[in-house]
């Protein structure tokens, strides 16, 4: 079987079902615009917000011709799975942590190399970044 055969049936696949995929990079998404929002239900509507301009960004043609419906179910899928993925996958990770904290990779570099010198020398005190 010749696997170039089959791209062109992959591309119309992954185009067709591209808003069912954004669900997939929402998490991250969503987590730089409510890493500063204490309130979990701000987070909720800020996320749901996102969803939906994520469907109309994809779908803006429907409005056009007259099925606006099919942006409220697209925004409903995509927020169904971001949120699926954020409670399987992004919950607990790094870059979620990263995020949160606005952590700098030069900084943390930095931090690293000041706790080698500190054990080299037998200090443990608290990192200074200069």
């Amino acid at each position: 079987m010749d696997i170039v055969a089959y791209l062109p049936a992959i591309g119309t696949a992954v185009i067709d079902n591209a808003p069912f995929l954004v669900g997939f990079i929402m998490p991250p998404i969503v987590e730089v615009f409510v890493r500063d929002i204490p309130n979990s239900k701000g987070r909720l509507i800020v996320s749901l917000l996102l969803s939906f301009l994520a469907a109309v960004w994809i779908h803006w043609h429907q409005i056009a011709i007259g099925d606006p419906e099919q942006i409220l179910v697209i925004s409903g899928a995509i927020f169904t799975e971001s949120q699926a993925m954020y409670n399987l996958y992004f919950k607990d990770s790094m870059l979620r942590y990263a995020i949160q904290n606005k952590v700098d990779s030069r900084v943390e570099r930095q931090i690293e190399f000041v706790d080698e010198e500190e054990e080299e020398e037998g200090r443990f005190d608290t990192p200074v970044v200069q």
